[in-house]
């Protein structure tokens, strides 16, 4: 059972990362260069010492890193079983996870221009391993695919998605989040589905894949 002092405690701790995280977007859309900021402008900015900045990250990198995880996460979250179904050239996938990140552009723009990009791959590759493809072989029956190919489809998942991220944040937004999917999904969907549906028959189910 959580107690009064525990729920207090957790929200002293979310208020504290928080306010980090805010004082990072707000730093950078004040112009600052990413390469500049360091923990000591970010307590301060955040009202925290250091000492808590520390209590939550390692570095200033590690607050752009878990802030990139957590709008992957919550948009890989977000997503419901048909946006799920092979062969994902058919671009549901693509439309709901654009869609979702579409609802965070505040926060996509600051990290996409002005953080450095590596900063958003590992992230990727952590959500698309740990939490999108579990989902996506239990919902199709699928088998693993190999350590090799897993290896390149996450890791050119992970920078065509920040390609994207990045051109769409330049241009303001102004295209919308299922024309950016298209052209992602256009590029991506023919390796991955080749790569996923060899797994098929290691699988427990079986996919029928639509032309």
């Amino acid at each position: 059972m959580t107690t009064t002092a525990e729920s207090g405690e957790d929200a002293r701790i979310l208020r504290s990362r928080d306010a980090m995280r805010a004082a990072l977007l707000g730093l950078l859309a004040a112009g600052a260069d990413y390469s500049s900021i360091s923990v000591s402008d970010l307590a301060r900015r955040a009202g925290v010492t250091r000492k808590t900045f520390y209590a939550h990250y390692d570095s200033v990198d590690a607050v752009v890193s878990a802030m990139a995880r957590d709008l992957f996460a919550g948009a890989v979250a977000a997503l419901d079983d048909a946006a799920l179904l092979l062969p994902l050239g058919r671009g549901f996938l693509g439309q709901a996870i654009f869609r979702r990140l579409a609802l965070d552009v505040e926060t996509v723009a600051p990290l996409v221009l002005k953080c450095p990009g590596a900063l958003f791959l590992e992230p990727a590759v952590t959500v698309m391993r740990d939490d999108l493809l579990p989902r996506l072989r239990a919902v199709n029956g699928i088998g693993p695919p190999g350590g090799f190919e897993q290896a390149y489809l996450f890791r050119m998942a992970g920078a065509v998605l920040h390609a994207a991220l990045f051109s769409w944040a330049s241009r303001s937004f102004e295209d919308s989040p299922d024309t950016v999917a298209a052209l992602v999904m256009e590029v991506l969907a023919p390796v991955a589905d080749r790569i996923l549906l060899g797994g098929r028959e290691a699988g427990s189910g079986e996919v029928v894949v639509n032309d």
